[in-house]
């Protein structure tokens, strides 16, 4: 199995059980994969910057933690700003459709979900399961594009590793000096 089908078995595992929330676990465990695989994919471009290679990739987690409200946008915005080709356009060709599924989703039925309260929505079995495949396809295409680009999709064990088959010298446009150089960094997300 790939890294991609590996992280997606327990989305499975929940769907094809009985429980009466099953859609609701598996969206929100969706949303949850979704923004690890996005902080995975930023952190590993970071990474990529000469310094950073050389500090513990702990003094980096502890960073990344310690700027407890980053989410899905602020790590597309940085991956945007620190590697040299667009996030969209790694993405591919359905990036503006999915985008703005993904923000709706956000706002209609994840922020809602996510803290425990009712969307309103009177969301059906069949509008979960729409709303499941647009994050499949969404995380799906975020792999492959990014799994094409620089041979890292997200969801490899390994997120503090120098790429062996991407020269990324000329491919990052920021270059991280230091740990407190990247931390500053993320508070400007």
């Amino acid at each position: 199995m790939s890294p991609l089908e590996t992280e997606l078995h327990t989305v499975e595992v929940i769907i094809e059980s009985n429980a009466a929330t099953r859609l609701t676990d598996a969206l929100t465990l969706l949303w949850v994969k979704n923004e690890k695989q996005l902080r995975k994919l930023f952190v590993f471009i970071a990474y990529q910057s000469s310094n950073l290679r050389r500090l513990t990739p702990v003094l980096i987690s502890d960073a990344v933690a310690h700027h407890g409200r980053l989410y899905s946008r602020h790590f597309i915005k940085g991956i945007d700003e620190i590697y040299y080709k667009p996030f969209r356009d790694v993405f591919g060709a359905e990036y503006t459709r999915l985008h703005a599924e993904m923000q709706r989703i956000r706002r209609t039925v994840r922020n809602k979900i996510l803290h425990g309260q009712n969307t309103g929505l009177n969301l059906q079995e069949s509008n979960l399961e729409k709303e499941i495949a647009i994050l499949r396809e969404w995380i799906s295409c975020v792999y492959y594009g990014f799994k094409s680009e620089i041979a890292f999709g997200g969801f490899e064990r390994k997120t503090f590793q120098k790429s062996k088959s991407v020269d990324f010298r000329h491919r990052l446009r920021i270059q991280f000096t230091s740990v407190a150089d990247f931390s500053a960094y993320l508070q400007s997300l």
